[in-house]
């Protein structure tokens, strides 16, 4: 490894002469100027988040000069998203006018992402890039092919035939952008809010994405209160309730801030009473709460454990099932669907499933707070298989 910057600063002389590595792209610097103009957000969308966004676009240009602002270019995008992200949450969820206003504090962008997702906020069909994604995932199973063929046949030669614009329209209507940002953004960013030294030129992706997410946020589709129309705030809390909720965000950070244990794992010493959060490959399934943490795990996905007692569980079978709720007509009830051998399998295979799934956990002793926790961090990770419905 060298101990030589490789893009120190550029001498006044060579300040305005393209960086060697832009003429890869055989795109001139009107060109790309040219590009990025047509990435324009309407004046409904907060002067905020496009501000941000122009400085992307001139972060993105200026990489015909300095390359690695793509990096800076992509940071800078996130940026805005996330700006346009807190912008819906707080005007339509928190009834606010301003993200500066200083009386709420919106959540993280992966927990923004996923409730722009679930809210409908972002949509597959309003990103333009699900051609080019298609264009270029179909161009790559084909070289791939065409490599492998070579190796087993020894020739030296193989084409890569281009896809039909059918191909790439069928697979393109496959493709779910907001799901994939949802699933990748948030550590994308962390990674260059931390000083990655990854360098690739995807900010012609990232700005195109940005844009096409933000003019969503703001495109009147779905109802949003513009800050002019927002009413008085109505009565706060009453005093003797208030207490309950005072330690609720600082309890769900530190449940999120855990070093996650599986079932096989836990700690020999951890809470008796509190709240515990299931997760799966870093997404967040399920959480609950108990006088007895350690038990109540266990009974999730205890081979022997009865749909009452592994309710996620059951709720996971179901799913994979494809079956509808329990009803109290004879032959219909959750006792009836749990005697079923299909089922049975399929509950078994749940059970084994939350074994291995994330666990973290946060005491939480005073009942009261215990289950306001756990409905608090449910409705704000989103959590699919907490229900909080009467039945």
């Amino acid at each position: 490894m060298t101990n030589i910057v490789s893009d120190p600063l550029k001498s006044l002389a060579e300040v305005c002469k393209p960086d060697e590595r832009q003429a890869f792209f055989g795109c001139s610097l009107q060109e790309l100027h040219a590009e990025l103009s047509t990435l324009t957000l309407r004046d409904v969308v907060p002067v905020g988040v496009r501000q941000l966004f122009e400085t992307a676009k001139n972060a993105r240009l200026y990489t015909f000069f300095v390359y690695p602002f793509h990096q800076l270019a992509e940071m800078t995008a996130f940026q805005a998203l996330e700006r346009g992200l807190r912008e819906r949450w707080n005007r339509e969820i928190a009834g606010l006018s301003s993200v500066d206003d200083e009386n709420f504090e919106a959540p993280g962008i992966r927990e923004l992402l996923v409730n722009a997702v679930a809210r409908g906020w972002l949509r597959k069909d309003g990103f333009s890039s699900r051609q080019t994604r298609a264009y270029l995932r179909l161009m790559s199973d084909r070289s791939h092919a065409a490599i492998l063929k070579m190796q087993q046949s020894g020739v030296t030669c193989e084409s890569s035939p281009e896809p039909s614009d059918d191909e790439i329209r069928n697979l393109a209507e496959q493709i779910d952008v907001p799901r994939i940002l949802a699933d990748h953004l948030p550590e994308l960013r962390n990674q260059l809010a931390h000083g990655s030294q990854r360098l690739s030129p995807t900010s012609d992706f990232v700005l195109r994405d940005v844009h096409d997410a933000i003019a969503m946020l703001f495109d009147g589709t779905t109802p949003i209160h513009a800050p002019q129309t927002i009413a008085a705030k109505p009565p706060g809390l009453h005093k003797v309730f208030r207490p309950h909720l005072r330690d609720l965000e600082a309890k769900r950070r530190d449940l999120l801030s855990m070093q996650p244990f599986t079932l096989t794992t836990l700690p020999r010493l951890m809470p008796t009473r509190g709240v515990y959060l299931l997760s799966e490959n870093g997404r967040h399934l399920y959480v609950g709460r108990s006088n007895g943490i350690r038990k109540r795990l266990r009974r999730h996905s205890r081979p022997s454990a009865k749909h009452n007692a592994a309710s996620f569980a059951f709720r996971l079978a179901k799913e994979m099932l494809n079956v509808g709720p329990a009803t109290y007509k004879k032959g219909q009830g959750r006792g009836d669907l749990a005697s079923q051998d299909k089922f049975v399998n399929e509950f078994q295979a749940a059970k084994a499933r939350i074994r291995a799934m994330q666990i973290r956990f946060v005491e939480e002793a005073d009942p009261i707070r215990q289950g306001l926790l756990e409905l608090y961090v449910a409705v704000v990770h989103c959590t699919p298989y907490n229900d909080f419905d009467t039945h």
